[in-house]
């Protein structure tokens, strides 16, 4: 209605390529368009769709019009009208009835009392929709932004609720119960890092008070970034996160979802959090070693795992660490006798971070001997994961051995173990 030619015609082009318009839906385009072959044939279409279409009651009125027949395109813009009052076309058929008639059409008694009680919403509600973080908005920053190696990497994520009435928090809520955060990582001699999403669950309150806040902390050591770092925890990196509130997911290009900002979301960067490296020299080693063979804490599992990868880096292609041999050496037997002094829970731990290495296999062979059902689940993750050939992992020792323990614990792992290497070991020949 009132477009031009030009975007009615392009209009009905996209239309048809969607769905081809059979006669009757031809003949009505027509007749809305003016293109009909004559005003009477025009009028005639509609006049036969008007009882069921209030598009089509609202163009004959306007065809009326135009031929100066005013109180029959009167009758018909009323009667639209009060067919759908509290439709778009109603009320476009009521703006049109005031314009013909040259009089503004008094509110009914029920408009009227909307009209009042939306008079009296603050003006800050009719903002919402493009500035959301009127209603709430949140922050995501590190708790300390330097962290040693296998400490806590705490990120602290407060809501806010700006506003005099409390918040819901639900799936169905102004505040959705899940936040998307993705984290963003950078390692010396790593390729640019992929990141993969992960998901907060808020739900740990019902609501957030009038004017409340919501606080609460997430450890980035529980993802993936955890896992990088086990694995490559000398030379330090640096993260940051990209955080979304009330998320919803559009599909990118490739097809695959994107979380982007929802109806009152919002987005929140970190500051960079830095997780510090060592300056891995002979002097390092040699102080390290010292702390191993003479400690007995939490600080001599971290200095054992430092001192792990950095024998495991010896033969590394890229960030290789320069050790004499006989250091070396000494630097295994180290592990080596400290091994036993450890307690279960704290061998099972340091088997999860312990790096692979053929300097180490005495030490890997005395943990897979390990007779503690918690280091042996731990043994048997860190065994599958590191072996690419399901058909090699299935035949791994640990995995053979657990599936005759008599640990039902252990047992079980092992089993699905062995389930789901041989599902992958048959999807390879698919």
């Amino acid at each position: 209605m009132e477009a031009s030619p030009g975007a009615i015609d392009q209009a009905r082009s996209q239309i048809e390529k969607l769905l081809p318009l059979d006669d009757q839906q031809k003949a009505l385009l027509d007749a809305m368009t003016g293109t009909s072959e004559t005003p009477e044939a025009a009028e005639k279409v509609l006049q036969a769709s008007a009882k069921t279409s209030l598009v089509a009651r609202i163009g004959l009125a306007e065809l009326l019009q135009k031929q100066g027949r005013l109180r029959e395109a009167g009758n018909e813009l009323l009667g639209a009208w009060r067919s759908s009052p509290g439709t778009v076309l109603g009320v476009l058929a009521s703006r049109k009835l005031a314009t013909l008639i040259g009089t503004p059409i008094e509110l009914s008694d029920t408009a009227r009392t909307l009209d009042t009680m939306i008079n009296e919403l603050p003006s800050g509600v009719f903002r919402l929709a493009t500035e959301p973080s009127l209603m709430v908005s949140f922050t995501v920053e590190p708790r300390k932004r330097e962290v040693e190696p296998y400490a806590p990497m705490l990120l602290d994520v407060t809501i806010f609720n700006h506003t005099p009435e409390p918040l819901t928090i639900s799936d169905r809520g102004p505040i959705k119960d899940l936040i998307v955060m993705e984290p963003f990582a950078e390692l010396p001699y790593m390729r640019v890092l992929q990141s993969i999403p992960v998901l907060l669950d808020i739900g740990r309150a019902l609501r957030i008070e009038p004017h409340g806040t919501l606080e609460f902390s997430f450890d980035l050591q529980t993802t993936w970034v955890g896992d990088l770092m086990a694995n490559s925890p000398l030379y330090g990196g640096q993260f940051s996160t990209q955080s979304i509130l009330n998320p919803r997911f559009a599909t990118a290009s490739n097809m695959n979802p994107v979380p982007t900002i929802g109806a009152l979301g919002s987005k929140a960067t970190s500051s960079d959090m830095r997780l510090n490296g060592k300056r891995v020299s002979e002097a390092w080693i040699r102080e390290v070693l010292t702390r191993v063979t003479t400690q007995d804490s939490h600080v001599e599992l971290v200095d054992m795992a430092l001192l792990s990868h950095s024998i495991a880096r010896i033969d590394a292609i890229e960030g290789a660490v320069e050790m004499p041999a006989d250091l070396a050496s000494e630097c295994v037997a180290a592990l080596i006798d400290a091994w036993p002094r450890l307690d279960p829970t704290s061998q099972a731990w340091l088997v999860s971070v312990l790096a692979w290495s053929d300097r180490l296999d005495r030490l890997w062979s005395m943990i897979e001997s390990n007779l503690d059902p918690v280091v042996q689940r731990v043994v048997l993750m860190r065994l599958v994961s590191r072996n690419n050939d399901p058909g090699s992992a299935a035949q791994e020792p640990s995995v053979v051995a657990g599936l005759t323990s008599s640990n039902e614990s252990v047992r079980a792992l092992a089993e699905w173990i062995e389930a789901t290497l041989q599902i992958s070991a048959e999807q390879q020949f698919k």
